[in-house]
């Protein structure tokens, strides 16, 4: 279940399955760049038990890119994932 801003209420109803729906629902399909910073939010909130915030997406994002990643943060900033991560807290 979803809560009124369309965020998971329970952080363990998550699946993949779950991320590509509301994904569609907002007209995003997901590739693999949003896949990976999906992944590592998981693992960060699975290990810390809180939501990473953009800094550590962004250092994940830029230490797997390199320079490349400036032009996807851009991208990324344009059209994040809808609410693919964990629930908000």
């Amino acid at each position: 279940p979803l809560d009124a801003e369309g965020y998971l209420v329970d952080p363990n109803d998550w699946t993949e399955a779950v991320a590509i729906e509301l994904a569609r629902r907002e007209g995003i399909t997901l590739g693999e760049d949003h896949w990976d910073a999906i992944r590592f939010m998981r693992r960060f909130y699975e290990e810390n038990q809180v939501a990473a915030d953009a800094r550590f997406v962004i250092r994940h994002l830029t230490g797997r890119l390199g320079p490349a990643a400036r032009k996807r943060r851009a991208a990324w900033r344009r059209r994040p994932p809808a609410r693919c991560g964990p629930s908000r807290p």
